[in-house]
């Protein structure tokens, strides 16, 4: 049998991502061939061993397949690899430097739901397989996108992670419960008097109340993957950005409907995705200061970005203003414009001209000298009318 060549490899993964119609298909199309490539690489990997942990047949025969994609791994990393998507691999994880363990913390979390399914984890054996499933995917397409190596870039990834797959069991519980898995952890579902089994738990009285917290653990983790970004260079993330504005649209549309119990699985239109898409891939290069000029990447405040924290660093027997102050510093002087001030307490209403955002300068200690230390945050319409006691029209001038 002729053996199978690169380029063949490549297309077999990349008629696999095409199949499953993923949307992290979008995100791929951005980067160079070469980065789309290898991200095609991984894909098809991650879309093969779940494959086989999700679809049906006997849990010894799928055990099986695993450890067989544990020697094809192996294979990988030692230049022999002997399927389709290995052969593809091959290139990649030389390329890229990536890490073996990840991918084999990737097939642990497919046994985890092969040997399952898995119903009522702990909260830590939920973590532990949402950095299986999704937080290794991320930690092997960071080096692909071009970040640095750094303890920031794995906090990001893992961080995404667990946000994107929280996210995922909020969508999915009636579905997963239809095949006999329930990812909700088991204290949550104690302290919410629920049952412990799929079949009773989606019209559970205390159901509602259980998604509403897993909601909140979903936002923390975001808010944690904005936290990393702020060090990062975003334009290298935008696949990644991508799909974290697509998810957290999901967890936004879930949170602003309600948690009550038989509602529909939520979805967003080809339109809310492609208006995602653009914001991080067309509204970046055309942003400008408020003096007409356009910025330095540092200059402005990203798309995602709800909170600007400062901060005070000794220096020499003195405190001086921190690389936080320094950047609400900058975007006060190059970019916000002010909209308003409170009469009550010390604070200031500003409007980013880019996206329309409201942004508010507060102070958590502002009886000490100059107002204390500053930041910055996103503030509603409806919040910023009520405080400020503006109209709708002064926001948006």
């Amino acid at each position: 049998m002729t053996a199978m060549t690169l380029e063949d490899a490549r297309r077999h993964a990349a008629e696999t991502v095409k199949r499953s119609k993923t949307s992290f298909g979008a995100g791929m199309r951005i980067l160079s061939r070469e980065r789309r490539d290898a991200m095609y690489a991984i894909y098809a990997f991650c879309r093969e061993v779940d494959d086989i942990a999700d679809e049906g047949g006997a849990r010894d025969e799928k055990m099986a397949g695993l450890a067989e994609w544990r020697r094809e791994v192996e294979r990988v990393f030692s230049g022999a690899p002997q399927t389709p998507t290995g052969i593809a691999l091959k290139e990649v994880v030389r390329r890229f430097d990536l890490p073996r363990e990840e991918f084999i913390l990737v097939i642990e979390g497919m046994e985890m739901d092969a040997a399952g399914p898995v119903v009522a984890p702990t909260l830590d054996e939920l973590l532990a397989y949402t950095r299986r499933a999704a937080g290794a995917v991320g930690m092997l397409s960071m080096p692909v996108f071009g970040a640095p190596r750094s303890k920031t870039a794995d906090d990001f990834a893992l961080s995404l992670g667990d946000a994107l797959q929280l996210t995922n069991i909020l969508r999915d519980i009636e579905q997963d419960a239809a095949e006999g898995r329930l990812y909700l952890p088991r204290g949550l579902l104690e302290k919410h008097g629920c049952p412990m089994t799929p079949d009773a738990i989606a019209g559970a009285p205390g159901l509602p109340a259980v998604r509403a917290e897993i909601a909140e653990l979903a936002r923390e983790k975001f808010a944690a993957t904005r936290r990393a970004l702020q060090f990062l260079d975003w334009r290298v993330l935008r696949p990644a950005l991508l799909m974290m504005g697509v998810y957290e649209r999901y967890l936004d549309k879930m949170t602003a409907r309600g948690w009550a119990n038989g509602q529909p699985r939520v979805t967003i239109s080809k339109f809310e995705k492609l208006l995602i898409a653009a914001r991080w891939f067309l509204v970046p290069k055309i942003i400008v200061s408020k003096h007409g000029k356009r910025q330095d990447p540092n200059s402005y405040i990203q798309p995602c970005e709800h909170e600007i924290v400062g901060g005070m660093v000794k220096s020499g027997g003195a405190f001086k203003p921190g690389d936080g102050s320094k950047r609400i510093a900058e975007l006060r002087k190059n970019l916000l414009v002010e909209v308003a001030t409170s009469s009550t307490e010390y604070s200031v209403l500003y409007r980013d001209p880019n996206d329309g955002r409201l942004w508010e300068l507060f102070s958590n200690n502002p009886e000490y000298h100059g107002g204390g230390v500053f930041h910055l945050r996103t503030l509603s319409k409806k919040a910023a009318m009520q405080k400020y006691n503006i109209s709708s029209k002064d926001d948006a001038a």
